[in-house]
């Protein structure tokens, strides 16, 4: 390691010039102009001060005492870098020279998994407050290069994070370089330019203080060690050009060993039980009162509430759980127009064969071929926006639009009819599908989203192999013509094979950050359709598991909510497999080594509550004498059985059977008192969340899902002002009568006098009105003009409010909000509903009886 400014090379500049000069000046038959400008080149082709003078070169194991090292090959050796070991040069990099300016920073590395974040040479902050130094690292599947600059400095410093455009391979070596010249940063992997950027200027901005470290990201706030090798490092002060660094490279470009995909351990059932039973929790507390759920595309909010019961059974809830009913209420209360709806309710209503007749997966079957070619016959290969689509969500009459993810949506819910003995189609038509896909195909074995696109993303690709794949098995069931199965099985390998060179578990390749987890679906669908537990020769599953458990967030989420989130539990549960999913996973509790003795639970209502085993202490206590078990929930004493011997303990007759009548956290722990013990031994404590009980609330969306009077089509709706409407969201008031609580109408901030109003096409008799309101406390009801009426609502979103009065003829409502709860800056309605009459079983729920005209 040297600190000393000197090169490696141990050469100094002038002695290159002069010897040069000597040779030259010797072949006195050459003119001086000649020799002169002979001296230009030579110095042009090997002055050292092109490439700079390298502060510091690293190369193991000499120049990094005390870390472990392997031999690579018979003449290298590199840094085992373990995801905990790094080499720290200094940690304050004050002590040591650093490039100012213009610098070179290069490495010889192995990742051998990609990683969020990782550092391979690493000099800087980036903790929110200060950001300044450089970094050459790694974020996912791309080596990447990070400046902060004086001429970019926005007050506390800002880094621009430059990442290289191809991934890297996993286990493979590889020489990275990242140049800054003081005005462009470039970013060079195996001796080719993979990026570059302007976005820096001037000076390098370094922190106050920091470390110098390889092998690891590091600073004030966060560490983040590679895994995988580092067998050099080096840091010159000028930038190197394109010839410099290929010159760098090649001195070394040979005779590494050949890339090998890492050894993974499988992930195992215990390591997915707890994160996939925090993302049904998740998913259960987003169900609206209504049974449905939001979407972040606002026109598919019924297709996100397929989704969700879909993943929700996937991951294990019976069909009788009260949000699978709510849910399922909901989606038939409904009609489908769209692709992606029909496709993802097929999937759900397949799901639910038993409680859904075949009678109603045949009818929604019919209608998705219906929509192949967007209803025109002629051309029913591939599905797309049957009634047209455009960036705000209206719809725009371009029936040609047709594109490989909304065919995919449409072949998944054929397939899941098709399995649930509901087949639909034709031969022909299976045919026409199948020659479309291999068509849209590429070369390579990529998918773009439309037929003939260059950009092959990873989320595409999974779409359309996918979508092969259903073909392939439903002509084999079909018996189709020999030659258009073997042209869908060589599609179907020739995918494959695109995955084996362009792998990657950690990013969307080629589409950037958007649709990670809907294509991680889509990889898991491929590796489950296809029986494959490796692609590419890659353990799918387990490698794609640990990059999502990593990013599942702290309440239990993935990605943007719902949708992220139900793509991530269907890729854990591996929910696509045809068998083996088993009851829903809920995780064990962590027993603490101090307990004197373990229960354990079903960990549903009704609660089932049992003796596992028992430690020394109680045993011996128990030996002579009996004792008194006493089980407690949230403290409480629920249940005592007396005379218990060590027999007794574990019998029938000791269980606690407790039914509970609300759902939510519990916690649950039994007590021994044993005579002549100076204090009872008390059990572990169960931690539980209870989400079987069927609530009130759950009764009422089912109840109400087929008898509100609001029709979908024809009403006017107004309001005092709306939020912006757009492709992915909206707040019109239009959404207060179209039949799902997710979309909520709701006023701008400066609307002091907010009020929202709808007039039926026709009148409707009723006696009952239902509100759900977000921050509206008094609120003046106006009923078909007459005299308004006042109500003071409950501040809960999650509660629909009934106001009763004298049956009549209804044409119009208005509310006019008079007051907000908190302060709110603004107020919304996610739903009003009429209803003939009140039901015998609502009458503990009425807010108010109005008997006003």
């Amino acid at each position: 390691m040297r600190r000393d400014g000197s090169s490696r090379a141990g050469t100094a500049p002038g002695s290159v010039t002069l010897k040069i000069r000597a040779h030259l000046d010797s072949r006195l038959r050459y003119p001086r102009a000649v020799r002169v400008l002979a001296v230009l080149l030579l110095l042009a082709c090997v002055a050292p001060g092109q490439g700079g003078r390298v502060l510091h070169a690293w190369t193991a194991p000499d120049d990094m005492p005390g870390v472990v090292t392997e031999a690579i090959t018979a003449d290298r050796e590199a840094l085992v870098l373990d995801g905990k070991a790094r080499f720290r040069v200094t940690d304050d990099h004050t002590t040591v020279k650093l490039p100012k300016r213009s610098f070179s920073v290069a490495a010889w590395v192995r990742v051998d998994r990609p990683q969020p974040w990782g550092g391979i040479v690493s000099c800087l902050q980036d903790n929110g407050a200060k950001e300044g130094g450089w970094l050459l690292g790694v974020r996912d599947t791309r080596f990447c290069f990070a400046v902060a600059s004086v001429g970019s400095d926005d007050g506390d410093g800002l880094l621009t994070y430059l990442s290289a455009s191809r991934t890297f391979t996993p286990g493979g070596w590889h020489h990275v370089v990242g140049t800054y010249d003081g005005k462009v940063m470039r970013l060079w992997v195996d001796g080719e330019l993979d990026g570059e950027s302007a976005a820096q200027s001037g000076d390098i901005l370094y922190p106050k203080k920091t470390w110098l470290d390889l092998g690891a990201y590091k600073d004030a706030n966060e560490d983040f060690p590679l895994v995988g090798r580092l067998h050099s490092a080096s840091i010159r002060t000028r930038a190197l050009d394109r010839g410099g660094v290929r010159r760098l490279w090649s001195k070394r470009a040979k005779g590494w060993p050949e890339a090998k995909p890492p050894a993974v351990d499988a992930i195992t059932a215990a390591e997915l039980a707890a994160p996939i039973e925090r993302g049904v929790r998740w998913l259960l507390k987003q169900q609206h009162p209504d049974g449905s759920w939001p979407a972040i595309e606002r026109d598919y909010y019924v297709g996100q509430t397929a989704l969700c019961l879909y993943t929700l059974l996937k991951c294990g809830l019976p069909k009788d759980h009260p949000a699978v009913a709510a849910a399922l209420a909901y989606l038939r209360s409904h009609e489908y127009r769209r692709t992606y709806d029909l496709g993802v309710v097929l999937m759900a209503m397949a799901e639910m064969k038993g409680a859904v007749s075949e009678k109603e997966i045949r009818g929604l079957a019919l209608q998705l071929v219906d929509l192949c070619g967007n209803g025109s016959q002629r051309r029913a290969a591939r599905w797309g926006y049957p009634f047209g689509f455009s960036a705000t969500g209206v719809e725009n009459g371009d029936v040609g639009y047709e594109d490989i993810s909304n065919t995919q949506y449409a072949l998944l819910g054929l397939r899941a009819a098709w399995k649930a003995g509901v087949k639909v189609g034709k031969r022909v038509f299976w045919e026409r599908v199948a020659r479309a896909l291999v068509d849209d195909q590429s070369a390579y074995g990529g998918f773009g989203y439309r037929h003939g696109a260059t950009n092959h993303t990873s989320s595409l690709t999974s779409a359309g192999v996918c979508s092969l794949i259903i073909v392939r098995d439903i002509l084999e069931d079909l018996r189709a013509g020999g030659a258009i199965r073997g042209r869908v099985r060589a599609a179907v390998n020739n995918g494959l094979m695109w995955f084996k060179d362009h792998w990657s578990v950690s990013e969307n390749l080629n589409g950037g950050s958007s649709w990670y987890y809907y294509f991680m679906y889509g990889l898991e669908r491929i590796g489950s359709y296809a029986h494959k537990d490796r692609i590419g020769g890659r353990d799918w599953h387990s490698l794609g598991a640990r990059v999502i458990l990593g990013r599942q967030g702290k309440g239990g989420a993935w990605g943007d909510g719902d949708m992220d989130t139900c793509f991530a539990l269907l890729f854990l549960r591996r929910g696509s497999r045809a068998s083996g999913l088993g009851p829903r996973m809920r995780a064990e509790d962590s027993v603490k080594k101090d307990a004197a003795f373990v229960i354990g639970s079903n960990g549903q209502s009704p609660l089932i509550a049992w003796v596992r085993r028992v430690g020394p202490d109680v045993r011996d206590a128990l030996a002579s004498t009996k004792g008194t078990l006493r089980w407690e929930v949230d403290g409480a004493a629920v249940d005592t059985v007396a005379d218990v011997d060590r027999e007794a303990l574990f019998a029938t007759d000791a269980n606690l059977e407790r039914p509970f009548v609300k759902n939510g956290g519990v916690k649950v722990q039994a007590v021994l008192d044993v005579a002549g013990e100076k204090a009872p031994f008390r059990s572990n404590v169960l931690d539980l969340w209870i989400d079987g009980v069927e609530e009130a609330w759950h009764r009422e969306a089912v109840r109400d899902a087929a008898r509100h009077l609001v029709p979908r089509q024809g009403v006017e709706a107004m309001s005092s002002s709306h939020r912006p409407v757009s492709r992915w969201s909206g707040a019109a008031p239009g959404n207060v009568v179209d039949g799902r609580h997710a979309s909520p109408w709701r006023c701008v901030d400066s609307d002091e006098s907010p009020w929202v109003s709808f007039r039926l096409p026709r009148s409707v008799r009723a006696s009952v009105l239902k509100l759900c309101v977000e921050h509206a406390q008094d609120v003046d009801v106006t009923i078909n003009g007459n005299k308004p009426f006042r109500v003071t609502l409950a501040n809960d979103v999650r509660r629909k409010q009934t106001i009763v009065f004298k049956s009549r003829r209804i044409r119009s409502v208005r509310l006019d909000v008079r007051s907000r709860y908190g302060g709110a800056a603004f107020v919304g309605v996610r739903e009003i509903e009429l209803f003939a009459e009140l039901l015998p079983e609502e009458a503990a729920d009425v807010l108010l009886v109005a008997d006003r005209r």
